[in-house]
């Protein structure tokens, strides 16, 4: 017999979520205003080199910058516990982050834009991403230092202000300015990493935690060694998702690539609402593993985690009808092919919920060696393959599904680490993400009366079978309450699981 109970330290990073989810909210209401305004105000030729533009900007921090993000938390914070500063890191870390995006300049100076112009890359704008990439640079390693210091008031908002930023700077250039370009799209993206770098700036000063900045040569070197095994997963593993983009250039358009990154920043919306479960998950998982809990973690992935992945695709089924019908009026006709592959895309953030449910499980049990192959290869052979197959024969609808193949096919790689560790089989919960692509093959090929009909019928035939297998049973928000969730997100849990849930008698509410 188990009786609920709250670790003090999921109690406090339930805290720290709440004020993440805050800031997190208003930057994905300024993402979605900018992907709107910024895709219309551009056009799909200018937005599409500025995708191109900005890819190759991230993927030269990602490989040269990234691999060593996680030693700022990582180390910042043992120094700021013995020291009560983190000088050294913060000072140490940025030296190796500017050395490594150094070498990777130089290394696209000596390409060239009249190489990288052979993969329809803008060349005007050559210059302007090497500016980018020092801006990302830095607002990365700034991030990295106000999560070490535990700065998270400022650190929380700073994804709404620089989307706000960048919103704004592109507007005003539209109107003092006229046609939008890709030169002023990625001067708006520069201008906009400033202020995130001003706002970010100012918390760290006021911290009183970080200046002077110094240099240890051991730091370095423990941080190389902490790193060093990323360098794999951050050049190989998101390889896949940097060539997409041109991938559809080279085989399709330019402009088929700003449509189609309409239709992928959409679903990156609908997947950065479920990110903040697996920021729950990880201390949870990680606290009940140290207490020796086993059996909770065991029902966690076998009750309410097939409860959150069936609602969450029932609920991504319903986006898919305001999908197929708001994409040409809010984005403007010359948008209107967005909708077929943005539908495909939803199909795979159903099954990406698996994903990030069960990737902090992988990391409390300490599968990271596995994930690190699964991304890594994985990444080449579920993902970037399929790219190179479907898009020169489907166009961006075939870049859509190569992300279904991977998402669902890292879905099946999870839940069997996570049978074999625990011993227990959770495969079930595969097929309730399956509603999403039924929804998706309802809306693409029948009228725009039959479709939607057909995928609210879906929906219901899903919760009524949901509710006759018993997914939902009186009392299991007691285990919502062992893992620290906060009464307020209980209660709406229990209200939800009482509507679907099966009458039975006994009203027995102890945690078994």
């Amino acid at each position: 017999m188990l009786t609920p109970s709250r670790s003090p330290e999921i109690g406090g990073a339930w805290a720290t979520l709440v004020r993440l989810q805050l800031g997190q909210a208003a930057g994905l209401a300024a993402g979605l205003a900018s992907v709107v305004v910024v895709s219309r105000v551009l056009g799909p030729e200018a937005y599409g080199g500025l995708t191109l533009l900005t890819a190759t900007a991230q993927y030269v921090v990602i490989l040269s910058v990234n691999w060593t993000t996680s030693s700022v938390v990582r180390f910042g914070r043992d120094e700021l516990i013995r020291t009560g500063r983190v000088r050294c890191v913060f000072g140490t870390r940025l030296a190796i982050a500017l050395a490594g995006l150094g070498l990777a300049v130089l290394l696209l100076i000596w390409l060239g834009p009249s190489r990288l112009a052979a993969t329809a890359w803008p060349e005007p704008a050559f210059g302007l991403a090497l500016v980018l990439a020092l801006a990302l640079t830095l607002a990365d390693h700034a991030d990295g230092t106000l999560q070490a210091i535990g700065a998270w008031s400022g650190y929380a908002w700073l994804g709404a202000v620089e989307k706000s930023a960048f919103l704004l700077l592109v507007v005003a250039a539209a109107v003092y300015g006229g046609h939008g370009s890709v030169r002023m799209g990625v001067l708006a993206l520069i201008g906009a990493q400033v202020v995130r770098l001003l706002l970010a700036g100012v918390a760290i000063v006021n911290s009183g935690k970080v200046l002077p900045p110094s240099f240890d040569a051991g730091t370095a070197a423990a941080i190389v060694r902490y790193s060093w095994p990323q360098i794999f997963t951050f050049s190989v593993g998101y390889f896949s998702a940097f060539v997409e983009p041109f991938l559809v250039a080279r085989f399709v358009d330019v402009a088929s690539t700003g449509i189609y990154n309409v239709a992928y920043q959409g679903s990156l919306l609908g997947a950065a609402l479920l990110a903040p479960i697996g920021s729950m998950l990880f201390p949870a998982v990680t606290a009940l593993r140290s207490q020796q809990r086993e059996e909770l973690v065991v029902r966690l992935l076998d009750r309410l985690v097939p409860q959150a992945v069936c609602l969450i695709s029932t609920v991504i089924a319903l986006a898919m009808i305001a999908a197929r019908f708001a994409v040409p009026p809010v984005l403007g006709a010359e948008y209107a092919g967005a909708t077929a592959p943005l539908l495909v895309l939803l199909v795979a953030v159903a099954f990406q919920c698996i994903t990030i449910m069960y990737g902090p499980v992988a990391a409390a049990y300490d599968l990271t060696r596995e994930t690190a192959v699964l991304n890594v290869v994985g990444g080449v052979a579920l993902h970037l393959l399929p790219q190179l197959w479907l898009i020169p024969v489907l166009g961006m609808q075939g870049a859509a599904v190569s992300w279904v193949i991977w998402y669902a096919s890292s879905a099946v790689v999870l839940v069997m680490l996570a049978e074999r560790r625990l011993g227990h089989r959770f495969r079930r919960i595969l097929l309730y993400p399956l509603i999403a692509p039924a929804a998706a093959i309802a809306l693409l090929s029948m009228g725009p009366r039959t479709g939607p009909a057909v995928v609210i019928g879906l929906v219901g035939l899903s919760l009524w079978w949901a509710r006759e297998r018993t997914l939902f049973r009186a009392g299991d928000d007691l285990l919502l309450e062992s893992v620290g969730v906060p009464v307020v997100v209980r209660g709406a849990f229990a209200t939800i699981a009482g509507l679907l849930s099966r009458p039975a008698g006994g009203g027995n509410r102890t945690l078994q």
